[in-house]
Parts: C-alpha cells; structure tokens; sequence
C-alpha cells in the first residue's frame, strides 16, 4: 500500500524504540492537525504493551483512541486514513525507513472503523475513503516532511520516558505548542 522503504522488525541503525517513538509521534502530530481524538500517548515497558499478531513486542507505543476506531474513522474517513499514514510516513521522512508491519496495523484499525470486516484492494479502499488512497499517502508523506520539528519534539519527550507511561493529550497539546 505504501510506496516507501520497509525494513524488518527491528533497525540497527536508529534502533527499533527510535522508529516506534518517531512512528506514535507521528501519528499523535497528524491526530491534532485532523481533529482526530485521543486520550494519550502510551509508551509501554517490555512485556506490558498489546500483543501485536499474538506476540508481545519488545517495544511499544501507542496513540490511544479508544476501543471503537469508528468513532473517529467515520467523522471523516480522509482525516482518518492521513492519521493512519502518518506513523510509517514520519519514520520514512525522519529516517528514511519504514519497520514493517506498522502501517498493515495502522491500515487494519482504520478498515475496521470503516466498516469492513476483510482485507480490502487498492480500489476498495479508494471507494472507502471517497478519495484515491496513493494521494492521501502522498500528501502525508509531504506533512511529515514540513512536521518534521514537531514530531521529533514529541518522539524526543517519549523517548526520555519510564516505561509504562503515558503523555495524555493536553501534555501532548501543550508541548506542540
């Protein structure tokens, strides 16, 4: 779906916590400038965090949205599917790559929001959204471009975290500012 670089779970170069705190940054940014809801940013210690495809990660972090993503999906579903995007378009404009993985998971809680229930093509996904999917990818790759200082402020604040921990949104909020 995403024309980027992806590489494997894990990056020697900038270290998988990096790209997790660069991804949540990303989408936590991307979650104020579309009016997308969220309670806070959790940053997980080892062990703690949702397992991902019935696996515990050794890191994680999350923009907590609540257990319905219907509720922000279907306000509007273009706002939605940027802030999906922006995780793995903040790792590729901040470090030049992608972990796989975290934009199938991002994209599988937008689908579910929207309604459908099954993995979804290309143009399924453009009906879905009312808009072709490639450009929104696009554009969001170009916000995290010019958002580049603010989603490093904020990756930078959960990176200095004790896991388990959680910047909740008027923290988030205040430090944008």
């Amino acid at each position: 779906m995403l024309d980027n670089e992806i590489i494997d779970q894990s990056c020697d170069r900038h270290g998988t916590e990096r790209h997790m705190y660069i991804h949540e940054a990303g989408h936590a940014v991307a979650a104020l400038d579309n009016g997308i809801p969220f309670r806070a940013v959790i940053v997980y210690a080892d062990g703690d965090g949702p397992k991902l495809n019935g696996v515990l990660r050794e890191a994680w972090a999350e923009v907590d949205t609540g257990p319905d993503p219907s509720v922000w999906v279907e306000v509007d579903r273009v706002k939605a599917f940027r802030f999906v995007c922006a995780g793995a378009a903040a790792e590729t404009a901040l470090l030049e790559h992608a972990i796989e993985g975290g934009f199938d998971e991002d994209f599988k809680v937008w689908r579910v929001g929207a309604g459908a229930t099954q993995p979804m093509n290309e143009a399924q996904v453009d009906e879905a959204i009312g808009a072709h999917h490639q450009d929104i990818v696009d554009e969001t790759d170009e916000w995290a471009g010019q958002n580049a200082g603010r989603i490093i402020t904020l990756a930078d604040h959960l990176g200095a975290l004790s896991p388990t921990a959680e910047v909740l949104y008027d923290e988030v909020v205040r430090l944008m500012s």
